[in-house]
């Protein structure tokens, strides 16, 4: 019993079908009892027409025939259900229908000219409710009144035809809209219900599968699409996921091997280690530091993305140290123009962001990296340039991917997260990367946009 209970509560067909028969069930009470009392209170208006249409047809007669014509019995159309009388001026009855008989029906005595009536009144010796129109008439200087009246039983039975045809079709027509709510709902849920298994058989291990998307554009159509592009993201990010693990395990492998090696050749020597060796292992220890370190921090931008301080930054200082220190630990020249911006964020991670993009240009650059700071409208735009090979066009998108590396010309010893770092900093403030080609055509250009707080003059360098 619980169970079926749980279930009716618990299922969407059967709280839809529930209430859909309770609004139908309110709505056709409600419609019911307005059917009735309409209808009541038209028949017994039609009832109180008859009445009046008698009692004044009684009139005419007594006031052309004159009461001597009328007395006795009237010659009036039978009706079982409606007598008339005509009361004198000593009040007695002086002339009747057939069933009327001598006892004045009705108290009513309207003057002369003028009409009365009585709804729902009880007759003498009737049971059922009646219906009275009375109406005055003066005849030889004396007043009659004209009494009509009609019981209102055929009301009374009407009302009961009525609502023993709604007694009975008032179920059937409930049963009727809740079987077709119930059938309606399950059509309309069966597509979700094929959802909803579908998504329970997706694996972690594989995420290929998707789920069937209706034809149309409602919402169960859109909540299919929802669903499979929900997937798809999942799958890329799985696939994804996979592909920087195994990236990192590659890269990780090389200066671990060569620091093994050096290891190896140290415990065969005694453990002393000549200037190159120590040299290369300092090399690649520092490699490994960097390379950890990227990854860490794609890590926590991947996971809950990149933390940081809001202040106001010097783009223009930033941008100037890194040319300071190009000019000093290269043989490279550094042309630049650098107009005086602030932007929002953190020092730090914009100084990782402009050292990425200048280590990048510096590694494949021939005899020189160009660097610009300029302003187009509120925006900061950051330029860096080398007359390197270049980036072919069809590779300008995935050199921001993690571990890309392109071909001979443009690779080198980086672990391939530089410019994916790049990327990663530049949405954490709402800017963006692009690449294109450096300004005479040659070599690559790396864009970055960002918001820019305050905007000064241009200063060459």
């Amino acid at each position: 019993m619980r169970s079926a209970i749980a279930r009716f509560t618990g299922s969407v067909r059967w709280r839809s079908t529930f209430a859909a028969v309770v609004v139908t069930a309110v709505a056709l009470g409600g419609a019911a009892l307005v059917l009735l009392l309409s209808l009541r209170a038209t028949a017994t208006t039609t009832v109180l027409q008859q009445v009046h249409q008698r009692a004044s047809e009684v009139a005419a007669q007594l006031t052309k025939e004159g009461p001597a014509e009328l007395a006795g019995v009237l010659d009036v159309a039978p009706d079982a259900s409606g007598v008339t009388q005509v009361i004198g001026p000593d009040g007695t009855v002086v002339a009747h229908s057939v069933s009327a008989g001598f006892t004045p029906m009705s108290s009513l005595r309207p003057p002369p000219g003028q009409q009365a009536e009585l709804r729902d009144t009880v007759l003498s010796g009737e049971n059922d409710a009646a219906s009275v129109a009375a109406i005055g008439v003066r005849v030889s200087g004396q007043d009659y009144v004209v009494l009509a009246a009609q019981t209102l039983g055929s009301v009374r039975d009407t009302i009961e035809v009525v609502s023993i045809v709604l007694g009975v079709g008032f179920p059937l027509l409930l049963l009727v809209v809740g079987v077709t709510v119930y059938r309606l709902v399950g059509r309309a849920l069966a597509p979700v219900e094929a959802i909803r298994a579908e998504v329970s058989a997706v694996q972690q291990a594989d995420l290929s599968h998707r789920v069937p998307e209706p034809r149309g554009q409602d919402e169960i159509a859109r909540l299919a699409r929802t669903m499979n592009a929900m997937l798809e993201r999942l799958q890329r990010a799985q696939r994804s996921q996979r592909q920087f693990v195994a990236d990192a395990s590659h890269e990780l492998r090389s200066p671990l091997a060569t620091l093994r090696t050096h290891l190896d050749l140290a415990s065969v020597t005694g453990g002393r280690l000549d200037d190159v060796a120590s040299g290369a292992m300092s090399s690649e220890l520092t490699r490994l530091s960097g390379l950890v370190d990227d990854m860490l921090l794609l890590a926590r931008a991947d996971e809950r993305g990149l933390s940081f301080s809001l202040r106001e930054v010097d783009l223009d200082d930033v941008l100037d140290a890194e040319r300071v220190r190009l000019g000093q630990t290269t043989d490279l020249q550094v042309p630049a123009s650098i107009a005086p911006v602030k932007v929002m964020g953190d020092r730090a991670q914009l100084t990782r962001m402009v050292r990425n993009l200048t280590d990048n240009a510096a590694r494949y650059a021939k005899s020189s990296v160009r660097l610009v700071l300029r302003v187009d409208g509120a925006k900061a735009i950051l330029e860096v340039s080398d007359d390197g090979p270049g980036i072919p066009e069809q590779e300008r998108e995935r050199v921001f991917h993690r571990f890309v590396r392109l071909d001979d010309a443009r690779s080198s010893g980086s672990g391939g997260l530089g410019l994916a770092i790049v990327t990663e900093i530049a949405a954490a403030y709402g800017g963006s990367v692009r690449v294109g080609e450096g300004p005479d055509g040659t070599g690559a250009l790396l864009v970055v946009e960002l918001p820019a707080v305050i905007i000064a003059e241009t200063a060459e360098s």
